[in-house]
Formats: structure tokens, sequence, C-alpha cells
């Protein structure tokens, strides 16, 4: 995942143990190197560049009015 603007970002298993939780800097990259299923929360979507999951681009949307992406990957 890489990003365009600031944003917070949550990453999770599907167990709820928690990966990643912070605000990342505009030109940051994050790498989570993590088999199976992980869950996304991401504070502000239109701030993510580029994501991807094993390699694919993945598809972000957003909620229309707070901007909140939350998604499920490897499932």
């Amino acid at each position: 995942m890489t990003f365009s603007d600031n944003c917070w970002v949550q990453v999770s298993t599907t167990g709820g143990r928690v990966l990643h939780s912070r605000q990342m800097q505009q030109g940051e990259t994050l790498n989570i190197d993590r088999q199976g299923p992980l869950d996304l929360v991401i504070g502000a979507a239109n701030a993510v560049a580029t994501i991807e999951y094993n390699g694919q681009p993945v598809e972000l949307r957003a909620n229309a009015s707070s901007g909140v992406a939350r998604l499920r990957l490897g499932q």
C-alpha cells in the first residue's frame, strides 16, 4: 500500500489481532507479510495511491460520507 496523503490505517487478522495501527504519511509504503485473510480499515481511502494483495490490485470502496474504507483481503 502506498499513500498520496496522510491516512490512518489499521490492519488486523480476522481474529482481531492488530498487526498495524498508525497514521501513515504521504509517500510512505506499508507492507504486511502475512498469509491468510486480513481486515483493513483505512481512514481516508482517497489518500491511498495504490493497494495490492498478493501482487494483484485491490479496489477500494469507501463510505461516501466519511471516506472510510473497510475491507477483508484474502477470503
